[in-house]
């Protein structure tokens, strides 16, 4: 018997920091999946059987596709372009990664006679986010005759009017999306799930003396960055083999590298942009401590409340110290991981004392934060999850 198909909807696909995107398409059992996006990138880095990427509209039909985006929250010239495979396939049901994906993928809904259910990922959960990142019309431009006062609030009022469910990743982001105007009754949360057959980690020698902190992060603001080199620059100074590696890239890259070398914590503290997320898992296995310490100003500013490169750190036994806001639904205190108070180089400075001066604790804490990931948080278990709100869907729709 055919397995009901499942079409996932991304503009993009796949960015290599999106990797819980493909962890939930590679672990579906009960239903075939098959992916349509705008553009296709990274193929290499996540071998998906069927993925079609759709032609792009001509100059002239893009302007028609912004005053349809700006007036009727739709992408009208590309429609066809995805009707063309959507219909090719025929499936019993549309995931839209991001909100508005999901916004534009809802005349689909009409024309197919299918439900559809969109995964919000975090920047999705604020207007002023979706205003910074994707334009305050939806795209580069406006056309002045044709643009709303507050173009995001109405285009997702207008897709928790229409469309079928809608998924996050964590209890916190649940209760913003209500607060932004969703439908109780049609939220559900599927956390992401790591794929622990891909996340390989070298052997740890527990014996060893090296102390080694991973970070992941986004190189654009501070967000907590400062009182980390704070932090480091004591570190450095009373643990011998102290080593932090930051993964990753953006605008104020060379300001944090001339801050490192101000503060003279350059042999201790090093930024590796060159394909960061990729030497990452690379080298995951390696590290004794997983950091994040993001700071945010304001609930607008949050992503999710969970970090993904936290949980595939913690699925190989790297011991997690992260801040509240990306560490609530991963960290129990003292058993899991520690937290730290935002923007607090002495909170820092006392929790990763804590994990060097106890060995026994950090080997005891690194077993129950694999443990946790591998109960809790593996992509097997959590695509399950979402397959089930996918029968629900179809369910409700033929009702």
């Amino acid at each position: 018997m055919n397995k009901p198909k499942v079409a996932h909807i991304s503009t993009t696909y796949l960015k290599l920091s999106e990797s819980y995107i493909y962890s939930f398409i590679k672990n579906h059992k009960s239903y075939d999946p098959f992916v349509v996006t705008e553009e296709l990138i990274n193929a290499p880095a996540f071998p998906t059987k069927k993925v079609y990427e759709i032609q792009k509209p001509p100059l002239k039909a893009r302007i028609v596709n912004q005053i349809y985006r700006e007036r009727f929250f739709r992408k009208k010239s590309l429609e066809s372009f995805y009707l063309k495979h959507l219909e090719k396939e025929y499936p019993s049901i549309i995931l839209c990664h991001y909100g508005p994906t999901g916004v534009y993928s809802l005349p689909f809904r009409k024309v197919l006679g299918i439900p559809v259910v969109t995964y919000f990922y975090g920047l999705d959960l604020s207007f002023s986010r979706l205003e910074k990142v994707m334009g305050k019309t939806g795209g580069r431009f406006s056309i002045p005759l044709f643009s709303r006062g507050n173009y995001w609030r109405d285009a997702l009022m207008y897709l928790f009017r229409h469309g079928d469910f809608f998924v996050v990743p964590s209890n916190q982001a649940a209760m913003r999306l209500i607060d932004l105007g969703a439908p109780k009754e049609k939220v559900r949360v599927v956390n992401f799930g790591v794929d622990l057959e891909s996340v390989k980690p070298a052997e740890k020698d527990t014996s060893s003396e090296d102390f080694k902190v991973a970070m992941v992060l986004s190189l654009e603001e501070n967000r907590g960055f400062e009182s980390s080199l704070d932090a480091f620059k004591v570190l450095a100074g009373e643990i011998p083999s102290f080593q932090v590696d930051i993964y990753g890239d953006g605008s104020k890259r060379r300001e944090f590298m001339e801050r490192v070398a101000v503060l003279g914590i350059s042999k201790s503290v090093q930024i590796i942009s060159d394909y960061p997320y990729n030497r990452f898992l690379d080298n995951i296995g390696k590290y004794k401590v997983f950091l994040n310490p993001v700071a945010v100003a304001n609930v607008d500013a949050m992503e999710g409340w969970v970090n993904y490169s936290m949980m595939q750190a913690m699925s190989v036994g790297v011991v997690p110290v992260a801040t509240h806001v990306v560490g609530a639904e991963l960290i129990d205190p003292g058993e899991t991981g520690y937290f730290i108070r935002q923007n607090d180089a002495d909170d820092i400075v006392e929790k990763l004392e804590l994990l060097y001066k106890d060995k026994k604790k950090m080997v005891s804490m690194s077993e129950n934060a694999k443990e946790r990931i591998e109960l809790y948080f593996n992509a097997t278990k959590q695509t399950a999850k979402l397959e089930k709100i996918f029968d629900d869907a179809i369910t409700a729709f033929r009702v």
